[in-house]
């Protein structure tokens, strides 16, 4: 089964991300989430253009001698089923090889797959390696402990650390720093719980230019999820969506009559 292409996603408070086979079209977000190397570069540019094939050729050679970035690629790849038949106890180890080494992210991509294995008892092996790459400045690593803490999931709630860690995984000014500040404040189980500042973070996703976080943040208008319903704000957002090429935007545009007229710029 090949991988279908996938724009960008949020981050999955989940764990790192999904294993099942069904969730194979989370792959291409997922490689390629995290930085690659000079001695990836190749494999990350077949990634970039869904050729997983020419991925796993490239990534195959400096994994077997060792490199820890190649053995994250791989393992992930093979847990997909991506340009080599899905194997599930084969990712595993080169997710292990590469986390052995100290690479974070291989760190992340096992703690996700033990997390996904174990779905009812997260296993205490995940939240190890979650910590030590997020000690080492993994803000995906971060993110899940983020997650753990706000939903009590392995560990004892603690709002204050999931803030904490969620502050830390969402510093910069990418979508998906605000993406995840917006996920974080419409959260209801803590008491920072905020919808107006959920939305704000929102906008300011779709502000970089994310076409994913356009459609989300348009469409959260026009239903009035976690906020008023804003057809002019709806409208602003999804025209910009569909013309950037979003399918579902272009379909939510013409079923509502929702014209570049109608639209309305952001709030500042």
């Amino acid at each position: 089964m090949s991988p279908h292409r996938l724009s960008f996603r949020p981050f999955s408070p989940a764990g790192a991300f999904p294993l099942k086979a069904a969730a194979a079209g989370a792959l291409f977000s997922v490689l390629l989430a995290f930085p690659g190397y000079a001695d990836t570069k190749k494999g990350v540019d077949a990634l970039e253009q869904h050729d997983y094939a020419t991925a796993f050729k490239e990534f195959s050679a400096p994994a077997e001698q060792g490199d820890g970035e190649a053995q994250y690629y791989l393992g992930l790849l093979y847990l997909y089923g991506a340009g080599v038949q899905r194997n599930p106890e084969t990712a595993r180890g080169w997710l292990q090889k590469s986390a052995d080494q100290g690479n974070t992210n291989g760190m992340v991509g096992l703690a996700g797959y033990l997390n996904e294995v174990h779905p009812q008892h997260r296993d205490p092996k995940a939240l190890e390696l979650y910590n030590k790459a997020a000690e080492k400045g993994n803000s995906h690593a971060a993110g899940a402990l983020a997650w753990a803490y706000l939903r009590g999931e392995g560990v004892d709630k603690d709002c204050d650390k999931g803030k904490d860690w969620m502050l830390k995984a969402a510093g910069g000014e990418t979508a998906r720093d605000y993406l995840m500040l917006a996920s974080y404040y419409r959260f209801d189980g803590c008491p920072d719980h905020d919808p107006e500042k959920a939305i704000g973070y929102m906008e300011k996703a779709a502000g970089t230019g994310s076409v994913q976080a356009q459609f989300q943040v348009g469409n959260a208008f026009l239903l009035g999820l976690d906020t008023p319903i804003d057809t002019a704000r709806a409208a602003f957002w999804l025209n910009k969506a569909a013309a950037a090429g979003h399918g579902q935007a272009r379909e939510l545009v013409t079923l509502f009559g929702l014209t570049p007229e109608a639209a309305a710029s952001p709030a500042p």
